[in-house]
Order: structure tokens, then sequence, then C-alpha cells
């Protein structure tokens, strides 16, 4: 009797399932072998594939009774070996089958190895682990994880499912996407790390390995999935590592682990899949069949097939293959006007089992959903209670006196850095907060000016500085043209190389002329590009051209709050090295740095400046002044939106939606990071848990939305008040009229 096999996963997209490698690597060792395909869904186009002997399409998960399925499969299981694909199907079938010699698969006990975020298997390897967060409903202690971490962050599912991100509004976007079979509370996130993408692939029978493979990606998809790769068998070491770590975990069937080795020759563990990896043909190419070696295992049969080497080197095509008679296409559907929908490796239907195994596992673990952690003190929360008006009509943007105050001496108190060879410069951002209240402020904190208009300067002048102390910046700092271009201005940076040669030649007297650097690598529309000979020269050429009366400067400008602090510590010190190579180069010395703005507040008071000054000085010893410009720091959390709320709705009890009357207009950048946000009651605030329900704006628009994923109290009515914080900075500036039924008056 021949060889009876069962395997399932055979979905061949962008994102393959590892069923069709499977079924090809069992038919080279055993060309007569009874293969047969599973598969939920008709679409699956590895179904089709001539390795298989017959195909099993049973119905959809969402359908289908698992009770009885969990018995066919385990019947089916009593004489054929059962090989998964699949993450969730490993997972269920380890919980609902009863291991019996021919389930290859993990066992209950062995898949907790496995178990994320936290893969327990790192216990038994020598590799070391990426920083992960795991969802607790605290948003800013989530967006403080992802800029310590430069915006290079992985959003994964419990079981499958993993985004690269690069922005709040992305994670966002990500961690509803995988949440929608479960919640967002079993969606956690891990700091990517910088190095090449390797695996380490394996099979296992009782706890005894069979055999394993290395493999180094070449090429990859857009969603990071390996299309071609290169196999190499394991060192001695490696070998032992991986056995000893199969032996603890008692494992049989496939696994990989998905590792990233770093540019210090150091392994990270980023991943390890309780099944085989979709390339698993490739490494029977490479003349290393690891199905066939746990079926052996399994069986005792000797592969009957001619076992050969036909390269270590593998990569995929597309192609077209004829469909079997026997398994139809899926139905036309009518063309959608809406968004279009693609089915993936886990069929159209696969959630509703992700569901039933986070609801199982959450039963056994008595795991909640978990509040917001609040980051404002219960003092702060009682000055904000204090002093909002409780009768003003709303939207109600409120300034916070003590917030200011404390955050200006702050940088008031930054200045005090400054040595008798170098001034530690604090310049107020114009732009990102020109109310009047922090103008005023920031001129009798001492703090210089940085603007980006004559529009700017002249509110500036209007304030009360004086030219000498007006740092001029941005792409069109000339506009509008008819105010008074004032000259003697303390600091004036070109934002091009061709505004920079109309500079010299302008005959403006200023005391300081400099270039904002755009640092190669870095993503930004803004500053002169140097990454060409070409470039280089003529930027070299243009400073020998400055009158000698006239100091050289630099300006950089990478938003900590945008790019992490990682990653702008990585753009200030490119910036000084090229600072330094024009000057070199120039023969004109430096005389100041200006590190730009764009800092989160709780970012911002956490820089060492002292160590940063003394760095920047080493590198520069001819600087005489080092600027920095908090911007948003100063402001972003001390204003406050409080907004009414106009109508609620409910499913099944509880509250799925409310509109309130605030709107995009007065929160423009709502979307953009996350906003703490507060219920107001009688005596206090409270802060709003994590959950489900979606804050709406008062216009007809689709993107009004100001939340996602909040919880309200059932008793909230129509009436109450929300407080929507850190509403501050851009979102002041930015703010608009809209939706009171004229024109807004700033045209």
């Amino acid at each position: 009797m021949s060889l009876q096999l069962l395997i399932s996963g055979f979905y061949c997209g962008p994102s393959p399932s590892a069923g069709l490698g499977i079924a090809k690597s069992l038919r080279a060792a055993w060309p007569d072998a009874n293969i047969i395909g599973i598969d939920y869904w008709d679409g699956a186009s590895g179904l089709h594939s001539e390795a298989l002997t017959d195909r099993l399409v049973f119905p959809p998960w969402d359908i289908i009774d698992q009770n009885a399925h969990a018995q066919t499969i385990k019947e089916m299981s009593q004489d054929r070996y059962v090989l998964s694909a699949l993450d969730i199907e490993v997972a269920w079938l380890s919980q609902n089958v009863p291991q019996n010699g021919k389930l290859l698969l993990p066992s209950q006990s062995a898949l907790k190895f496995a178990d994320k975020p936290y893969n327990k298997v790192g216990q038994f390897l020598p590799f070391k682990t990426p920083s992960i967060y795991v969802e607790s409903g605290d948003d800013q202690a989530l967006y403080d994880f992802c800029r310590n971490h430069s915006w290079r962050i992985w959003v994964k599912g419990p079981y499958h499912g993993a985004h690269f991100v690069s922005s709040w509004r992305e994670l966002d976007r990500a961690r509803r996407n995988l949440a929608k079979n479960g919640s967002i509370a079993h969606v956690f996130y891990q700091a990517h790390v910088r190095g090449l993408e390797e695996s380490i692939c394996f099979s296992a029978f009782e706890g005894k390995l069979c055999g394993a493979v290395h493999m180094q990606k070449r090429v990859t998809t857009p969603e990071g999935k390996t299309w071609s790769g290169k196999i190499t068998a394991l060192s001695s070491r490696q070998q032992e590592v991986v056995a000893d770590a199969v032996a603890k975990m008692k494992w049989t069937g496939g696994g990989e682990f998905e590792m990233i080795r770093d540019e210090a020759d150091q392994y990270w563990l980023m991943e390890f899949n309780p099944r085989f990896p979709a390339w698993i043909y490739g490494s029977t190419l490479a003349g290393i069949n690891l199905p066939a070696l746990l079926v052996e295992a399994a069986s005792g049969e000797k592969p009957t097939g001619k076992a050969s080497f036909t390269t270590n080197e593998f990569t995929r095509i597309v192609t077209e293959i004829p469909v079997l008679e026997q398994i139809s296409l899926p139905q036309v559907k009518q063309p959608e006007h809406g968004q279009i929908e693609a089915v993936g490796k886990y069929g159209a239907s696969f959630g509703v089992l992700e569901t039933a195994l986070i609801g199982a596992n959450d039963s056994k673990n008595s795991k909640s959903s978990r509040a917001s952690q609040d980051h404002t003190s219960p003092i702060d929360l009682a000055d904000w209670f204090n002093t909002i008006d409780k009768d003003a009509p709303t939207p109600q943007r409120v300034t916070l006196e003590k917030t200011i105050n404390s955050h200006f001496q702050g940088a008031k108190n930054l200045m005090s850095l400054s040595t008798s060879e170098c001034r530690f410069n604090v310049a107020y951002s114009i732009k990102t907060c020109p109310d009047q209240k922090y103008m005023d402020t920031a001129f009798t904190s001492g703090l210089m000016a940085e603007a980006i208009s004559m529009a700017e300067v002249e509110h500036a002048l209007s304030t009360g500085w004086t030219i000498e102390n007006i740092i001029l910046n941005g792409p069109a700092k000339w506009w509008p043209r008819t105010i008074t271009s004032h000259q003697g201005l303390a600091a004036v940076f070109c934002d091009s190389l061709d505004e920079f040669e109309r500079l010299i030649q302008s005959g403006r007297k200023d005391k300081l002329w400099g270039l904002r650097l755009k640092i190669p690598s870095f993503n930004s529309r803004f500053g002169c590009e140097l990454d060409s000979y070409e470039d280089l020269a003529r930027a070299t050429a243009l400073i020998q051209k400055i009158p000698a009366d006239t100091k050289l400067g630099f300006h950089v400008h990478m938003a900590s709050n945008l790019i992490g602090k990682g990653h702008w510590q990585d753009a200030v010190e490119s910036a000084i090295n090229w600072a330094m190579t024009l000057s070199a180069q120039s023969g004109k010395e430096i005389s100041m740095f200006d590190m730009g703005g764009g800092y989160h507040p709780r970012d911002f008071t956490g820089i060492p400046w002292a160590q940063i000054l003394d760095y920047t000085k080493k590198k520069i010893p001819s600087m005489t002044a080092l600027t920095v410009e908090p911007g948003r720091a100063l402001s972003q959390d001390t204003m406050l939106m409080v907004t009414t709320i106009q109508d609620i709705r409910r499913k099944n009890g509880c509250i799925t939606e409310i509109v309130v009357d605030t709107c995009i207009s007065e929160l423009p950048l709502a979307r953009v990071y996350p906003h703490r946000m507060y219920l107001i009651g009688r005596e206090d605030v409270k802060p709003l848990d994590q959950g489900k329900a979606r804050i709406l704006g008062r216009v007809c628009m689709e993107d009004d939305i100001l939340a996602e994923g909040v919880s309200l109290p059932i008793s909230t009515k129509i009436g109450d008040r929300i407080i929507i914080a850190d509403a501050g900075a851009y979102e002041r500036s930015m703010s608009y009229e809209f939706g009171y039924g004229r024109v807004s008056q700033a045209f």
C-alpha cells in the first residue's frame, strides 16, 4: 500500500502557504504516494498542482461544524500522515485532535514555546530578542516606544500577520486590520533590527531532530516574504543548538526560526513559526528534503524517489497552470463600487477560527481588555477641571497656564548651559504656535525667535524682539515680498543652493548666513542636497564667496517626533560631519550649528543637552553658538479641546460611535498622533479606556474622524463633554474656520 499523506494550505498568491512546497517535496521522495491536498476555499490555486493525487475542499470556517471537522481529521489521521501549513490551523488541531503518531504537528504543550509575542524557545537559543511592546491600551506609552525605536516598528497579530510601519497613522491602520478577528489587546509591536534576513528551518519527530537548513533571503516581496534565497547546511554548532531546542520542546513537525543577522554578526530571533515555511521546496532542491525526513522518521518508510542536489539557490516565478475540472474556480462576483477585498492564504473566513482560538486562550488566561494608562497627574487633572469654563460654548480651546510656564522655564534653564566659549541658544518657532500669549512668554523668557517668513519676522518685531535676535529659515522666507526684507538678522539659513547663491549676490547684511542640510538617505523635501560631487563643489565655492564679516552656520531639521530619537541622532551626527567637510573644503570656519525643532514634549526634556553641547563643540571647535528650537515641545500639551457630544449610536447596548461638535478644522492632526482623552464628570475628569467606539466630527466629510478605539461608559449621554488633550502647537496654528456658514477670515 502506498504512503498516505494529507496536507493542508494551498494558497499560492504573493504570500503563499507551504502546502504546495510540502506536497512537491513528498512527491519527489515517494512518487507513488497518495497525497491529498486540503483547503477551505476553492480559490486556493495550489490545489490544481500535478503533485497532488486528490483534493478536498472543506466548507469555509464560518460555516463548518468544528466539532464534526475535528472528528473527521481524527478519523482520517488513523491511516494518513497529516501536515498543516497554516499557523492558525496548527494551533486549532493541537487543541482539538489528539496526538496519535500520524498527526505530524507540535503538541499543545510544545506550541507554548512558539506563543507570541514572546517566543519561549528563545531561552534555548543563543540569539538576542528585539524589544517588544505588548498592547496595554496605553497609546502614549506605545507612541513613546515607537519614537524610542526610530519609527521602525513591526505590528504583529497573535497568530499571523506582520506589518512594517513608520508613522502613527500607519500603525493605527495596521493594528485595526490585525484586530478584525479579535481585539487590539491581542496585537503586539516589535522593534525592527537592521541586518540581513535569514532563517533556520527544521523538521523533528517526538523531540528528535530529523534535519535542518539555513536560508539567506536574497529577494523579498513588498510584504517582506521570501522570493529568492540561498540554502546552506548548518554548522555543527548550529546543529547542536537546534537539536537541543527541539529535544527540550519535544517537537514534532516542521518549524522555522526567522532571524536577523546584524552588522556585528549577532543573530536576533524575530519569529518562531510552528510549521514549514512557504519556501520549503527550495530546501528540497538543495538536496535536503525536510518534509520527507519528517515522514520517514514517523513512518519508517524509506523514500523510493531518487534524491538529488539541483541547486542551493532558488527563486519563484509566476506562471499559468491548467484548472482541474473537478475543482471549479470561485464564482464570478458582481463588480463592487467600494473597496476591493483580496482573499489571502487564510481564506475568506479563517478569521472565525482565529477568533475562536483567541477566545479560548483568553478564558484560560483570564485575560481581559486593559484600560488606558493615564499619563496625567491627579493634580493636573484637578487643574484642568477647575480651568475649564463649564458653561462656555464648545468647541472650546483651553490654555493651561501652569504647563506653559513650566515648559518655558525649562527652555530658559537650558540657556544656562552656555559657556564663555559657546552660547546655548533656544529659539521659539513662531509657526508652531503664533498665539500672542506664547510669543510674549517666549520673549520674556529670553528665547530667540525663529521665523519662516517676513510676516513672522514682523510678528516677532511687534512682540519686542530686535532684528539681531531673529533667525530666518524656510523655503519661502521672503514672502510676502510686500513687507520690508529686514536686514541684520541673527542668521539666515537657505533651503537650496540656488537661494544661497541669490543671497550672496543680494548685498544684504546679516550676522550669519548658512545652509539647511539635506542628509543623504534621510527622506525630506527640505535642505540643500550634497550627495553628488557637483553639489558639494558648488556649495564649497559659494561658501568661499561669503563676505568676511558674515559668519557661517549650518542647520539640520529632522523632526525626532516623526523619525524617532535614534534616527534623529544619526541625522545630527551626519549633518555635523557634512558641515565640517564643507568648512574644511572652503576654509571658512563654522560659528553656529542649529539643530532645528520637531521634538515631542516627553523627548525634549529627556535629551542630554549638556552632553550634546560638549560633543558638538569638540567636533566643531570654532562654534560659538549651538541653537535648538523646541517647537511643539513647548506648546503641544499646553492646550485642551473641550467638545460636546451631539449624537450617540449604539449596537447591542454598547456605544459604537459618538458625534461631537469639534471637527478636523479644529483638530487637523487628530489622527497623526495619539491624543489623551477624558470624559468630564460632575466633580472630575476620567480618562477614556481603549475600546471599539469612534469619535466622529460634526461636518459632512468622510475623513472627519477624530478618534477610533475608545470606550465610553454606557451612561454617557448627549450633552456630556469630552476633553481632547494635546491640542496645542500645530493643532492650534493649523486650525481653520469651517462649518460655520461663512467663509474663513484667513483669506
